[in-house]
Parts: C-alpha cells; sequence; structure tokens
C-alpha cells in the first residue's frame, strides 16, 4: 500500500512560462524608474534573518522530522513542529504547525514566518504569511512568500496581501507586489481570499509566477511584474522543471522519460515503489513501501535510488514546493 499523505493543500512545481507575458506593470504595484519597489520596509540595517552570510547547501533533498530539518549532513532543530519549510540562505525559513498531534498538516491560514539558523537559533521575524505561500529560489538566494498582515486594510479591517520577496545574499526586500491581491478600496478582501487558491505557482534564481485573481510574472532584478496572458498552460507535477525528463505516470512500475526516447528505470522494486514528482531537474523522489516505509529519491540518467536515512516509519514534513507536502510513513494512517 502507497504510504498516505499527510493532508494539506497539495501545490504543484510549475515551471516559469516563458514567452507569454501580456499587458503589465513595468515596475510592480509601487515601482520607481530603476523598476524596484518604492516604499514598504527599510532594507537599511536589514534583520539578520534578511541576510545570507553562509549559504546552506544541500545535496540531497531536505527534509523534517520533529522539528528537525535535515539539510545533508546538518541537523538544524527548529524548537517546534513544522507546518512548512524551505531551506534557503544561512538556514531554514519556516511556520509552525500550531496543533502537531492531530496528524495533519495545516490546510490553510496564516502564521508568523521564523528563521532558524545552522546552529539552531531561531528568530520570529514578525512577518505573518499565508503558510501555502512559502517558497525559496533553487539557488537559496530569494524568499518569497505572501505578506498577509502589513497591508493596507480595507472597510472591513482585512489588510491587502502583498507578494513580497528578499534577496537574502543583498539582505534586501526586492519585490512587493499587490497588483493580483485586489483592492482594499473597493473589495472585501477575506471574502475574496475565501474564493482564491492563492499561491506562487512557481519559483526559479531569475523570478517567479503567482496566481491570485489573476497571474502574474515577477523578476527579481528589476522587482518588476507582469500579467500573464490567460489561457496559458503549465506542467503537471510529472515533469521535471526544466522540462527535460518526466515520469510517464502515477502509481507503481513506473519509468522515467527523457531527451532522446531515453527509458530509464529506477533500480529499486517496481511494485513497491511510487515516485511523485522531482525535486529539480534530475531527481525524483517518492517512497518506497516496506516494513517500515523509507522515503527515496532518484536521480537520471542512471536511475540510481537513495532511501534517505531517518525518514524511515517517520511523519515526514518536505520542502514547500514540492507536490506532496508531507508523508505519512509510520503505517498508522487510515487515508
Amino acid at each position: 500500500m502507497r504510504a498516505p499523505r499527510l493532508r494539506s493543500v497539495l501545490l504543484l512545481v510549475l515551471p516559469l512560462c516563458a514567452g507569454c507575458l501580456g499587458a503589465g506593470s513595468d515596475g510592480g504595484a509601487d515601482g520607481g524608474a530603476d523598476g524596484r519597489p518604492q516604499g514598504g520596509p527599510s532594507t537599511a540595517g536589514a534583520a539578520s534573518w534578511q541576510r545570507s552570510d553562509a549559504p546552506l547547501t544541500a545535496d540531497v533533498l531536505p527534509f523534517a522530522v520533529d522539528g528537525t530539518v535535515h539539510v545533508g549532513d546538518e541537523r538544524i532543530d527548529t524548537g517546534a513542529a513544522l507546518a512548512t519549510f524551505v531551506v534557503a540562505g544561512d538556514g531554514v525559513y519556516f511556520v509552525a504547525d500550531e496543533d502537531p498531534d492531530d496528524g495533519f498538516l495545516p490546510q490553510s491560514g496564516a502564521g508568523e514566518l521564523q528563521f532558524a539558523d545552522a546552529d539552531g537559533e531561531v528568530v520570529e521575524t514578525g512577518v505573518e504569511i499565508l503558510l501555502t505561500s512559502l517558497r525559496a529560489s533553487p539557488d537559496g538566494h530569494h524568499l518569497a512568500a505572501l505578506d498577509m498582515a502589513s497591508g493596507e486594510k480595507d472597510a472591513f479591517g482585512t489588510p491587502q496581501a502583498a507578494l513580497v520577496v528578499w534577496d537574502l545574499a543583498a539582505g534586501e526586500e526586492v519585490v512587493r507586489g499587490t497588483e493580483a491581491t485586489g483592492d482594499p478600496d473597493e473589495d472585501d478582501l477575506a471574502a475574496l481570499y475565501s474564493e482564491l487558491n492563492m499561491h506562487i505557482a512557481s519559483i526559479d534564481d531569475d523570478g517567479l509566477v503567482l496566481e491570485a485573481s489573476s497571474t502574474w510574472v515577477y523578476d527579481f532584478a528589476t522587482g518588476g511584474g507582469e500579467r500573464v496572458n490567460d489561457h496559458v498552460e503549465f506542467s503537471s507535477s510529472l515533469d521535471a522543471p526544466a522540462g527535460e525528463w518526466r515520469l510517464d505516470g502515477r502509481g507503481r512500475e513506473q519509468t522515467m522519460l527523457g531527451p532522446g526516447g531515453a527509458r530509464v528505470k529506477p533500480d529499486l522494486d517496481p511494485a513497491r515503489l511510487e515516485l511523485f514528482g522531482w525535486v529539480d531537474a534530475t531527481t525524483s523522489y517518492g517512497v518506497l513501501n516496506g516494513d517500515p516505509e523509507v522515503l527515496v529519491t532518484c536521480v537520471v540518467p542512471t536511475g540510481t535510488c537513495t532511501e534517505l536515512d531517518g525518514t524511515a516509519g517517520q511523519r515526514v514534513v518536505l520542502p514547500a514546493g514540492l507536490s506532496e507536502p508531507g508523508l505519512d510513513l509510520t503505517g498508522q494512517s487510515d487515508d
């Protein structure tokens, strides 16, 4: 039997849609002449959590068990059960799970963004984010989320959500966009947000795609955003981010399909293995069924698979942005 997923909002990792930009702003909602956002929090003397001095690197898929995030050989104790996390900059950015004993990952709502460095020192940032919006660029240099608390309030007292991107290498905020999150002068924002699945649909080292009341592409270098034309189709979680490799389907007995008609079989028992999606352009991930079940990664073009130490028989939280936010490998779920 396949490993049950920890219940949560499942958001696909979707590639940026090149060449599909339509009419939009040159510099975001409050962009200046250079395209960078004006106003908002000052970047002078940026807080320690906004600046990266010794970036973490991970050669394997990071994961969290019981509040400890495994990043390669590093173990970062956040001191809390995690609802969601990303590895970026010098450590781990996360939102805590306020009810970890219910066996479910939170499906909605906001929470305070926190940061834990490699030594386990935790900083409360004071930024309230939509917990399903947290993302990091693949190179770990940019952190993004929807700020749910600091914006202009509507007539009913609900703040306008804002897309915020921090450049962790520079220690500054480079995007603050509200183009796709309603108008506080005209909208009932609470009602609007309850109808929207606001999320960052895709992120790479240069920019991201935000889906809210409309779809916008934001560029990290300029801070500017442009609206995506209607009827744009994004790829599924079966496709690797670079688009060269894909899984041939869901379930067992899977093959990884690649350039030039390449067909790669994972080197684990296909009757026990199920791959769910991709960590990066050449690494897929999934679960090897057994007693206990264990999280695995498989790489192309070799098909070599690796069981991740510390995941067997555990409730595992995966980095935000993967097609599966978490996996219950305890064998005790009735899902």
